[in-house]
Formats: structure tokens, sequence, C-alpha cells
């Protein structure tokens, strides 16, 4: 059973964060990929952006990034012998360990936050406040600021939950359409993957 989280500030950029960018490119291809990052550790992306595996313990993702820090991009390995896990899961994770206690792209304090799937905590890293996050989001749709005064939460510990919900699409804004809400910010290497991704759709 995953337990909660216990975080340090930081300022620093995580390696989700890194991998955030180069995934945004496998979601729009639906093409099955390893993405490696630079100390070896990778994940895995199969059927059409549905599942993926990490071998071992995914906690690397929540790792700092440094200036040196890229995702290489290649086609799928053998992954008969590897347990897979739905995308979501992972989605889930990279928001949760990324944009260092700010909202990610495109959320804002104001939005009005249905719950519209429940998280399973036994294997999602989380605060022990999610719990009650989720219980006042599934019981009536609120903003993110009055759910941090509501629930006498801190809003980081809010806008780490509302990243990781929202990636994984398990919450909804419901006072805005989602055509408002920009595009993540492409990462320096992210025209060079995107490209990669498009050679190795048309090689598939």
């Amino acid at each position: 059973m995953t337990q909660p989280v216990t975080h340090t500030p930081t300022t620093t950029r995580t390696v989700a964060e890194v991998l955030i960018g180069s995934l945004e490119n496998a979601r729009q291809g639906k093409a099955d990929v390893v993405l490696t990052a630079s100390l070896g550790q990778s994940v895995s992306i199969s059927n059409g952006f549905t599942q993926f595996s990490i071998p071992g313990s995914s906690d690397w993702l929540a790792n700092p990034a440094n200036d040196a820090d890229s995702i290489a991009c290649n086609k799928t390995h053998d992954q008969s012998g590897e347990a897979q896990r739905p995308i979501d899961e992972l989605l889930w994770t990279l928001g949760y360990y990324s944009f260092n206690g700010s909202l990610s792209f495109g959320c804002r304090r104001d939005d009005v936050v249905k719950m519209v799937r429940w998280p399973n905590y036994t294997r999602l890293p989380h605060d022990s406040s999610f719990h009650r996050i989720s219980a006042l989001l599934t019981s009536r749709p609120t903003s993110i600021v009055l759910t941090s005064k509501l629930l006498n939460i801190p809003e980081e510990e809010v806008y780490r939950f509302y990243n990781a919900a929202r990636y994984a699409g398990y919450v909804k804004a419901i006072n805005r359409p989602d055509s408002e809400i920009p595009a993540p910010r492409k990462h320096k290497h992210q025209s060079l993957i995107q490209r990669l991704f498009k050679h190795m759709s048309r090689s598939s």
C-alpha cells in the first residue's frame, strides 16, 4: 500500500516534469515507446497509450532534474514479463511530482472542480489530505481556493492534488470549457522528440 508522501520545499524541476513533455507526444501519436531518462531509468508505453510499465520503483520520478537531463525515445521492447498498469496511474504520478507546489499549465485557483473518478490511493503517491479533498469534490464541485479554506489545508497541497488528478483525468473544471486551457509549454528537447515520434509512427 502506498503511504502518504512527506514533501521538502524545493524550487528545482523534477525528472517527472522533464518527462511530461515527452509523454504528451506519445499521447498524441498513440505510439508504443520506451522513454529513458539520463541515468538509465525507463518508462514503457504500450497498447496505444493505454498502459505503462516501470521496472522497479517509480520514486526516481521525484528526483531533482538538471539542465543535462533529457529523455531518449526508442521503440518499445518485449514487455511480456513486465506488469502492465493503466496509463492514468502514470499521468497522476507525473502530475503529482511536478510543478513544485504551484498549479500546472492552464489550472487556476478559481477553477470549480468536480471529481469524476476516485483515485486508487493504494497504488498512487498522495498526501494524507487527499482523501478529504476527494470526498469534498465528489459531494459538491468546489473551487481550489475554497477547498483549501473549507478543509483547512495549505493551498500547495490542493494544487498538488489538482495537478495530479487533472492530468490523470480524475477531475474536471466545470466553470470553463477545456478549450480555454492552454497546452503545456514545450521543453527545449521536445521538438526533437516530436520528430522522433512522427518518424516512428510512419515506420511502424
